[in-house]
């Protein structure tokens, strides 16, 4: 499974899954800090970052996690947030001054 940065090639992918949390969910903006998984050339998972600065940093949430439904109770959700290396590959970015 490969983890990138979402691209305008993903949007109908994204949509779909957006729509499994909600059937009113909509994507309105293509420059939310957004990655998706891919497996056999398919997004088969998507995650949004919420970031924000602190006293010591900027940090960010993880938002939007949805899998799709037939990777589902695999535990691939988790890995998002409990492995090390994906914490540095999903850090978030330099807020802008």
């Amino acid at each position: 499974m490969t983890i990138r940065p979402w691209e305008a090639r993903d949007q109908e992918h994204v949509q779909s899954l957006l729509k499994l949390l909600s059937r009113d969910a909509l994507v309105t903006s293509d420059d939310a800090p957004t990655y998706v998984a891919e497996r056999d050339d398919r997004v088969v998972e998507m995650v949004t970052l919420c970031v924000f600065r602190t006293l010591t940093g900027p940090k960010a949430f993880l938002d939007h996690l949805v899998v799709a439904h037939d990777l589902r109770r695999r535990g691939i959700g988790g890995r998002w947030s409990n492995t090390p290396s994906n914490r540095r590959e999903l850090r978030a970015p330099p807020a802008s001054t």
